[in-house]
């Protein structure tokens, strides 16, 4: 079995209406984590891309490369969960337990084996 080529699958996607698209990373001190998607490009993707949010400019992380038939550009807000998210109000909350620190005995010559 042979294995299509992939210029070849690209060209079977454009003639359905896919767009060629790269995904990026954003992170604004304010706004928190974005993903977007924008019409790619054969040049580096761009180092740094308005906030979808607060229009500052912000660090743009290469994330991947693929096709979408959405109309560009795609900003989706990554909201990340917490524990505590996760607990309903009704439910009691426990107190995090802290567990004291080990001591650490040293002998003489112990980092040796590590060329030390």
């Amino acid at each position: 079995m042979m294995l299509p080529d992939l210029r070849a699958i690209e060209l079977e996607l454009m003639q359905f209406g896919f767009r060629r698209v790269t995904y990026v990373g954003l992170y604004c001190s304010r706004d928190g984590y974005w993903r977007a998607a924008i019409e790619a490009s054969e040049e580096e993707p761009p180092r740094a891309l308005p906030c979808p949010k607060c229009e500052c400019s912000v660090r743009a992380e290469f994330l991947a490369r693929g096709f979408s038939r959405k109309a560009l550009p795609i900003f989706e807000q990554v909201v990340r969960a917490t524990v505590l998210d996760d607990m309903s109000a009704d439910e009691p909350r426990r107190a995090p337990i802290f567990r004291k620190p080990r001591k650490i005995e040293w002998r003489r010559g112990a980092l040796r084996q590590f060329g030390r």
